[in-house]
């Protein structure tokens, strides 16, 4: 049984680039300044098919006693992986985002004084125009459309679900365990959920990090989440 801490930080990876334990130490670094609490790091190694050595997990653990290393072999998606991460961990409240924290760790630190203060079982992250002017112009095109279409499918509530930050407690814990969408669109399936039990969630705004790099889908990834869209649809 894992013990039971206040913050669980959830990161999915896959194929990380070189240099990233350096990197992870450095986030490590920034949340220990900027969070206001104790906190779990949990890193969800979703079946990479590079070797990552064991024993820089191991030095990495060592280091910080608060980070735990999960996963296995078979590549299986965000969604998977987060709902793997949730599956290992027990904590008062819950954040996940991506492994190079693309919205900053002062966001981080923001999403769980509002779940910490408040009775929200769901913080949603929400974009701003800053985000979609450094997106290439085939996501972007993608990720409007989709934030009309989910204004649509969330009764008018939600038009922004793919922002990769969100902070829940162990009622939206619950919600995303029930959740059977592994790709991409796993956060249209889970806020969908929360809004139809009528559980209590609000917005943060994020602004990326200046540094960050996006690039487009290709087309068999758009396939794939169309399928997955549809299976979301009449669910």
């Amino acid at each position: 049984m894992p013990r039971a801490v206040n913050l669980a930080i959830i990161l999915p990876v896959y194929n990380p680039r070189d240099g990233w334990e350096s990197r992870l130490k450095e986030s490590i670094l920034s949340l220990n300044e900027k969070l206001e609490t104790s906190y779990d790091l949990v890193i969800v190694n979703d079946g990479s098919s590079m070797e990552i050595d064991e024993k820089i997990i191991k030095k990495l653990k060592n280091e910080f006693p608060f980070l735990k290393w999960v996963g296995y072999n078979e590549n299986k998606g965000k969604g998977f992986a987060i709902r793997y991460g949730l599956k290992n961990t027990v904590a008062n409240y819950y954040i996940y985002t991506d492994f190079d924290f693309p919205f900053g760790y002062q966001a981080v630190n923001d999403t769980y004084l509002l779940l910490n203060k408040n009775t929200f079982a769901l913080v949603i992250g929400k974009r701003g125009k800053s985000y979609f002017k450094i997106l290439p112009f085939k996501r972007k095109v993608m990720s409007l459309g989709l934030q009309m279409f989910n204004y649509f499918l969330t009764g008018f509530k939600v038009s922004d679900t793919q922002a990769g930050l969100k902070g829940l407690d162990n009622r939206g814990k619950v919600v995303f365990l029930k959740g059977t969408t592994d790709s991409f669109l796993f956060e249209i399936e889970f806020i969908k959920d929360i809004l139809k039990l009528k559980l209590p969630y609000t917005n943060i705004e994020i602004v990326p990090k200046p540094d960050i790099t996006m690039t487009n889908f290709g087309s068999t990834t758009i396939k794939k989440e169309l399928v997955s869209l549809m299976k979301i649809i009449f669910k």
